[in-house]
């Protein structure tokens, strides 16, 4: 069954369509580019320029609201827009 969205962060940007401008972060760097991002083949993909800015390095997200001991689908969409296959690894660490 369709979930609601609760929440849709543009990491690094502004507003665009559902996804709200950056917010609830702690630390990172932001970066946009110009480039445009084709999206066609992706399954439920965000608007193009969600994939246009960005949030890296050491950073935390602290999402109010939330309800503990309830479960959540936690979609994150990511888009290579400098390094070349294989060079960017990282880790995403959720609820400690």
């Amino acid at each position: 069954a369709p979930s609601t969205q609760a929440l849709a962060i543009n990491a690094g940007g502004a507003t665009i369509g559902t996804f709200l401008s950056d917010r609830y972060f702690s630390g990172g760097t932001v970066d946009t580019v110009s480039t445009s991002i084709n999206t066609a083949g992706v399954a439920n993909a965000a608007p193009t320029a969600v994939y246009q800015s960005e949030r890296w390095g050491t950073m935390t997200y602290a999402i109010p609201g939330l309800i503990p001991g309830a479960a959540y689908t936690l979609r994150l969409h990511f888009c290579e827009t400098w390094a070349t296959t294989g060079q960017r690894r990282f880790n995403v660490l959720i609820n400690g």
